[in-house]
């Protein structure tokens, strides 16, 4: 069986066009961030960093589980830990590997590009 479906009918045309453009978008979005490894690059030192901030709050008596609102302070700090360092790690590997003057291009005129009244590339 065929994994994606091709027609030939020109009412479907408009429809394809847009679901092609749509995943050209998220392709060419990933590569100016320097492709996967931004995104697992952010994600490893992010999953760190929060494992590490909860250890050192499970030594101060923090519990993770069961949730209540008392703890909320806690799961913020872990959830900001993620955070920061997510961005950071992405941030390396985008400054490294990607091109942050495309991926802002790309960010800003989504809806132009994916209607097709914008360029694909920045225009300097």
């Amino acid at each position: 069986m065929q994994d994606n479906y091709v027609s030939l009918n020109p009412a479907n045309t408009i429809a394809e066009e847009r679901a092609i453009r749509s995943r050209l978008y998220a392709q060419r979005l990933l590569e100016a961030q320097g492709g996967a490894s931004a995104v697992i690059v952010g994600a490893q030192w992010g999953l760190t960093a929060s494992v590490l901030t909860y250890s050192s709050m499970q030594n101060s008596g923090f519990a993770f589980l069961p949730f209540t609102m008392k703890r909320s302070q806690g799961y913020a700090k872990i959830g900001g830990a993620f955070l920061a360092f997510y961005m950071l790690g992405h941030g390396y590997v985008m400054g490294r590997f990607g091109d942050r003057r495309q991926f802002n291009h790309l960010y800003l005129n989504k809806s132009g590009i994916l209607a097709g009244t914008t360029a694909w590339d920045r225009q300097d």
